[in-house]
This record gives C-alpha cells, structure tokens and sequence, in this order.
C-alpha cells in the first residue's frame, strides 16, 4: 500500500462531516467493478451514475482513490488539517448533477465551469473526526 493520499480542499470542506469532489475522467483511466479493472477508453462505456469500487487515472497503480481509502486533507490557505475516508465514487456527467450533488462540492460552481468534457468522477467523502 502506498503513501495516504494528500488532498487539498477549501476550509468549507472540513466544516461539515462530508463533501464531494468532482474529478475529470479521460480515455486514459480505468474503473474497478465486479471484480475487474475496466479502462474507460471508450466514451460509450461510460456508465452514467454507476458507483464504482475504484478508478485510477490513466490505470497507474497509486493514482485515482479507492472507496474505504483513508485520505488526509489539508486547506488551501493551510489553516485546517483533517483525516477523512473515501465513500463513494460514482460516474456522472457533470453537467447533470443534482442541486444536493452539486452543494456537496467543494468550491462547485468553479469545478463544474472548468469541465473540458462531461464525464466525471464524483466522490465523497466523510470527515474522520
């Protein structure tokens, strides 16, 4: 097992006992479901609103998170410091989430307006307290 994974968050974040991030999917990256490592590599493989064990970015091990993970936070005017654990990570497109998806995450009107493509990785998060 690698290094906890540090991850940067607004202090918004650590406030509440969970949050969502929404990461950028591309062609590269491999999902885990029933059992097996799938590679995205093909758009119309994209299961929208699929919950998925796992993704890595571009299938490098050590990259992507895992649902169970432990993650360490850190803010990013670097005031805050907390422990979290991986919930979910589901496949969405990012331009459909719910108002309750998207007030979940951290800074959300900015990440979804920086969005190249529509598929996204949409995981949660709880505050290890």
């Amino acid at each position: 097992m690698g290094k906890t994974k540090q991850i940067t968050v607004s202090p918004k974040c650590l406030a509440g006992r969970s949050f969502a991030l929404l990461g950028f999917a591309s062609l590269d990256d491999t999902y885990f479901i029933d059992g097996s490592w799938v590679a995205v590599s093909d758009w119309r493989s994209w299961r929208h609103q699929q919950t998925v064990g796992a993704y890595r970015h571009a299938g490098l091990e050590d990259t992507g998170l895992v649902v169970g993970e432990q993650v360490a936070f850190q803010t990013n005017d670097g005031q805050g410091r907390a422990n979290g654990v991986v919930t979910a990570i589901t496949m969405v497109r990012s331009h459909d989430l719910t108002s309750a998806e998207r007030a979940a995450l951290d800074d959300h009107a900015d990440e979804i307006e920086h969005f190249h493509n529509d598929a996204a990785w949409y995981v949660t998060f709880d505050i290890l307290r």
